[in-house]
């Protein structure tokens, strides 16, 4: 028994952060979604991802600390570090992110935003004159805060000092802790925040179209924790929910308003205008100090944290795709042996999802191609001057079956006017668009034989990885 008390007084467990039954499989779920929500982000398969279970940012190296056991914040900035060269983490809980902080103190790839009351409350960091050191000097940003802070000053100071952030810090990806112990009514904090203030912050680090990893936090009112985090879950997808709350199994727990938003309280805001721009001068005036592009000297990247059987499907859709464009060369093969003729239109090399096909070939440009929040797809037929927009319905219960069904009314609608049997364009240069002028000659072509080539590549765009979307949007290029 004394040894057991030794180890817990030594990690700092027992009173804030209790031993519980299955507390290292917990550990394991919320601060392997962090890392694998990173991955995520560094493989490009997704612009937003969202570990509510996360933001655990008290925790340190060798501590418990403030109900946090594994500080998942720091092992997702770690995983997001072997692709970007630098990585922003922003926090908007009451309590200081103390355990962030310390991770990335001395070093200038990782800048830390914090924005928490300070005083005589928990952790005690998180002063304004705490801003790193050594390479880490400026690094660190601590915006101290007191008791009855309300939209209008919080969302003010946080645009004013983000604002700055992305300009002399340039990170290329962003890690956003959203503790909700800051909204008005929580039992352990004193701010005066609305949902929809909270989210005003959400929704302004998204502007900035930069991958980001969102994660949760503190927040002990657990309605106001739930309706908070609904509402800044829809703004990050895009989705517009109503105020009124729909029945479900928790319906009592909303109640007496049964709404989404609430009203605040009228708690008195200690913090003054002058109070709040003299915080924000030392700011500004720190960050000026910030290097505009820190170096980063050359090296290997470490492994990603892909898990192994996402390996296993990306090896098995390559596979799929090199036998499925086989199969397309042959049945090419085989319509311009048919004898069918109808007259080709004009054939250019279009731009695919905004980008030239070359540019898709070299995997310049992931984010141009695909947006995955929004889950949309770009079809360009090369006798179409735009893209055409295809969003996925939410009602749909198939999305193979919708962008087919789609894909049959733009074909229709366009007249039909694919030629993928020509020589000429399967053997032109991608990288150099042809001219609008350019005649290709008349080639026969079956054309429900190519629609259905044309249906099958589409069908494949679905639930593939965006390195294999990226190699099959290239061949079919090379197709077209």
């Amino acid at each position: 028994m004394h040894e057991y008390l030794r180890q817990l007084q030594r990690f700092n467990v027992g009173e804030d952060c209790p031993v519980f039954d299955g507390l290292f499989e917990f550990c394991q779920l919320y601060a392997s979604a962090s890392i694998g929500g990173a991955a995520k982000l560094n493989a490009g398969s997704a612009d937003i991802v969202i570990n509510y279970s996360g933001g655990l940012h008290h925790g340190k190296r060798s501590e418990a600390s403030g109900f946090c056991y594994v500080n998942d914040c720091v092992l997702g900035i770690l995983e997001l570090l072997k692709t970007h060269q630098r990585v922003l983490y922003i926090d908007i809980d009451i309590h200081h992110g103390d355990g962030v902080e310390e991770a990335f103190y001395t070093t200038n790839r990782v800048m830390t935003c914090s924005f928490h009351k300070y005083g005589e409350f928990f952790p005690g960091t998180g002063d304004i004159k705490d801003i790193g050191h050594g390479d880490g000097k400026h690094y660190a940003v601590n915006f101290p805060c007191r008791d009855g802070m309300d939209d209008e000053s919080f969302t003010g100071i946080f645009r004013s000092v983000i604002s700055k952030v992305m300009e002399h810090f340039a990170p290329g990806a962003v890690l956003l802790q959203c503790g909700t112990d800051s909204l008005s009514g929580d039992r352990l904090g004193s701010f005066n925040l609305s949902a929809k203030g909270h989210a005003d912050c959400v929704a302004y680090v998204k502007s900035f179209n930069i991958p980001t990893l969102v994660v949760g936090g503190g927040g002990y009112t657990l309605r106001n924790v739930a309706r908070a985090w609904c509402y800044e879950a829809s703004l990050l997808v895009g989705v517009d929910i109503p105020d009124a709350m729909p029945y479900n199994d928790y319906f009592e727990y909303y109640g007496p308003e049964y709404r989404l938003h609430l009203p605040v309280s009228n708690m008195e805001n200690l913090n003054t205008p002058a109070y709040l721009d003299e915080i924000k001068r030392s700011i500004h005036e720190n960050l000026r100090q910030v290097e505009p592009i820190p170096s980063v000297p050359f090296q290997v990247a470490p492994p990603s944290a892909r898990i192994q059987e996402e390996k296993e499907a990306a090896a098995r859709d390559r596979e799929e795709d090199d036998q499925h464009m086989m199969d397309v060369s042959g049945e090419r093969q085989h319509a311009s042996r048919s004898g069918s003729h109808h007259t080709a239109g004009r054939c250019s090399v279009q731009s695919w999802f905004g980008m030239e096909v070359g540019r898709v070939a070299n995997k310049c440009d992931v984010r141009a191609m695909e947006n995955t929040n929004a889950q949309v797809l770009f079809i360009i037929f090369p006798s179409c001057s735009k893209s055409q927009l295809l969003p996925v319905h939410p009602a749909a219960k198939s999305r193979k079956r919708y962008y087919y069904h789609q894909a049959c009314r733009l074909r229709a609608r366009m007249g039909g006017v694919l030629d993928i049997t020509a020589p000429e364009v399967c053997s032109s240069d991608l990288t150099t668009p042809q001219k609008e002028n350019d005649e290709q000659p008349e080639r026969g072509y079956d054309s429900r034989l190519a629609f259905q080539i044309l249906s099958n590549i589409v069908n494949r765009f679905i639930s593939r990885t965006t390195a294999n979307r990226l190699r099959l949007l290239a061949r079919i290029g090379a197709l077209l």
